[in-house]
């Protein structure tokens, strides 16, 4: 950020034509009250990302033309009454991102023909009651991220054209009844992130126009039957992360173009049965994250549009029969993370359009090969199964032929279950969270040819067979994070020749060659959180695309000059939280494209002057919590791109520090 001048801007009464002005960070801090005098015709006066703090009342007084005033990003606190006096023409007032803490409530009373007023990111508490009441043209009002504590009535009423009111992010505890009143031309309300606890039923009462309402991040108990009468052309409403425990059966009765309508993360118990009734426009239900045990047969019987339903993360143990029967259109369905016992095999039938079913069970039974049976369009599938039986038999997945992706969570995995997978031939993604495999046999996956990610994470492998992955020729992602894996044969990846990821993080792993990384293809590695203790000086010449290599929480001591010369692509080296004493002259030679490298967390003690010469494109380094208590001055002296430098945890010497500070110009940590 520019620091502020005492320049004071010199006239500008000698051009009076002028009708655009931009004098954005300037580091401008003081102007003089007669500075615009005389610019009748200027139409655009931008003063943003200043250090202006206060405005002579009459400096604004000529610019009877003005059409935008952009005072954005300044240090404001107070708006005096007569600032705004003579800008009869002006239609967008910016005056976001100050400290305004106080307006006079006649500040705004000539601003008539005003169509924007954005005040967000203030400090505003209260307003006087005039102080809108003259913007009779005003169609965009943002409060957002002020100190607001209530909205009183009548505050809005001068403000008959408004269409989109933002509140967002203030300390709103009480909208009074008729705050809204007299808006009907209102399509857009957000008062999200404020902390209401209730609603008058009458505060959307004139508001017929309303489009779109934003009630989010509030702390709301209660929805009453009638707070939303009357809003036949409202198409999205927001109640997520509320503390909603009960919704009047009728509170959506009137909502007939309701699109889109949010009820994740509430406390949500019961649903009355005609809750959704007469909803044939909606077309996404968000009922995530709450605590709903039970669902009536027809709750859904309405919803023609709906094609997206979410129901993860509830209580609920069963689903009827015929709940989803008039659910023509869905084309999600998300029922993962519930208790749910599947005993009704046709639930699924007449789902005739879905294409991603993410479902949580605890009993499939021997007669689940039903289930998916008429699911043809199914391309996305999520199971998960915690009753550790066989669930995977041959035929399971014949009707779908056209699934991409799969998700098995929580299953029992056996080689009769690849075997069952492998049917699914044109298979894209597969991943196996959180099961029991511990061994990868060779051909598992043979005849997926078209797999380009596979997903093994927190599982308990502990062995992979040669030729576990052969056939795998198009994968390009391979993640085996998270599991018991010691050490790797050396020919394991042979035939992933265009595998671009390779995610080996928190296993067990001793020892990597270079024959376990011929990948011509590689972009990323991740080697963190293994028992490596040295890295060779071959290790990385068949991995020469690398642009990202992490090794970081590993045991390393010891890395051979010139290892990293073959990685000359490399643009993020991630080495902390090792056991390395020392950075020679050689140790990152030929890493030209280099922009980040971490060595915190080591027990560096020496560090060559030389070492960094080579990163010309380096501007992050982070040695903090080492031992270094020596740093030539000189060493980064070719590092031009350097932004960030952190050196906080360790010995160095004020004199080094204060150096470094005086002579490099970037972001630097210390102690």
């Amino acid at each position: 950020m520019a620091q502020p001048s005492n320049n004071i801007v010199s006239p500008l009464a000698n051009i009076p034509s002028l009708k655009h002005l931009d004098l954005k960070s300037r580091s401008i801090v003081l102007l003089t009250r007669h500075i615009f005098w005389g610019l009748y015709n200027l139409k655009r006066l931008i003063l943003s990302a200043n250090f202006i703090m206060n405005l002579p009342p009459d400096a604004f007084r000529d610019l009877i033309s003005l059409r935008l005033l952009d005072l954005s990003r300044n240090r404001m606190e107070n708006l005096n009454r007569f600032l705004f006096i003579n800008l009869r023409n002006l239609r967008y007032l910016h005056l976001q991102q100050n400290k305004i803490r106080h307006i006079d409530g006649n500040c705004f009373l000539n601003l008539t023909n005003l169509n924007t007023l954005d005040l967000s990111y203030n400090a505003i508490k209260r307003f006087d009651p005039n102080t809108f009441l003259s913007l009779m043209k005003l169609e965009y009002l943002d409060l957002t991220q002020n100190e607001l504590e209530e909205l009183p009535n009548h505050l809005l009423v001068g403000c008959r054209k408004l269409r989109k009111l933002i509140l967002t992010d203030n300390c709103i505890r009480i909208i009074n009844s008729f705050a809204f009143s007299c808006l009907t031309e209102l399509r857009c309300v957000s008062i999200n992130g404020n902390s209401l606890r209730t609603l008058p039923f009458t505060l959307f009462s004139d508001a017929a126009n309303l489009r779109y309402i934003d009630l989010s991040e509030n702390t709301i108990i209660h929805i009453r039957a009638n707070l939303f009468k009357n809003l036949k052309l409202l198409r999205y409403l927001d109640l997520s992360i509320n503390a909603i425990v009960d919704i009047e059966e009728n509170a959506f009765r009137d909502l007939k173009k309701i699109e889109y309508l949010n009820l994740e993360d509430n406390r949500i118990e019961c649903l009355h049965n005609q809750l959704f009734f007469g909803l044939d426009k909606l077309e996404k239900l968000n009922l995530r994250d709450n605590n709903v045990r039970r669902l009536s047969e027809h709750i859904f019987k309405d919803l023609y549009s709906l094609r997206c339903l979410l129901i993860s993360r509830n209580k609920l143990i069963s689903l009827n029969n015929s709940m989803f029967n008039n659910l023509v259109n869905l084309t999600r369905l998300y029922l993962a993370h519930n208790k749910i016992q599947l005993t009704d095999l046709e639930i699924f039938d007449n789902l005739k359009r879905l294409r991603i079913l993410l479902i949580s069970v605890n009993n499939f039974l021997c007669s689940h090969l039903r289930l998916f049976e008429k699911l043809s369009s199914l391309r996305v599938l999520g199971i998960a199964d915690y009753t550790e039986k066989e669930i995977l038999y041959p035929g399971f997945f014949t009707n779908l032929k056209d699934l991409n992706y799969l998700y098995l969570n929580h299953i029992l995995v056996t080689e009769l279950s690849f075997n069952v997978i492998k049917e699914i031939r044109n298979l894209q993604c597969l991943c196996i969270w959180n099961t029991k495999l511990d061994f990868l046999g060779c051909n598992y996956f043979s005849g997926l040819n078209s797999l380009d990610t596979l997903n093994l994470k927190r599982n308990r492998i502990n062995r992979i067979e040669s030729g576990a992955f052969d056939g795998l020729s198009a994968l390009y992602i391979l993640s085996l994070k998270q599991n018991n894996i010691t050490e790797l044969n050396e020919d394991i990846f042979k035939e992933l020749i265009n595998l671009e990821e390779l995610s080996l993080n928190d296993n067990k792993i001793k020892i990597i060659t270079c024959e376990i990384l011929s990948l011509p293809k590689l972009k990323r590695l991740d080697l963190g959180k293994n028992q490596l203790e040295y890295i060779t000086r071959d290790v990385f010449t068949k991995c020469f695309a690398l642009t990202c290599l992490c090794l970081k929480n590993n045991a390393l001591e010891y890395i051979a000059e010139n290892a990293f010369e073959p990685l000359n692509l490399l643009e993020t080296l991630t080495l902390s939280n090792n056991r390395l004493t020392e950075i020679t002259e050689a140790t990152f030679k030929g890493l030209y494209s280099l922009e980040q490298l971490a060595l915190a967390e080591n027990e560096i003690q020496r560090i060559d002057s030389r070492c960094f010469h080579e990163l010309a494109c380096l501007y992050s380094l982070d040695l903090q919590n080492n031992r270094i208590n020596y740093l030539d001055i000189d060493a980064f002296d070719n590092n031009t791109h350097l932004d960030t430098i952190s050196l906080a945890g360790n010995p160095l010497s004020s004199e080094t520090i204060n150096e470094l500070r005086r002579r490099k110009r970037c972001s630097f940590t210390s102690d």
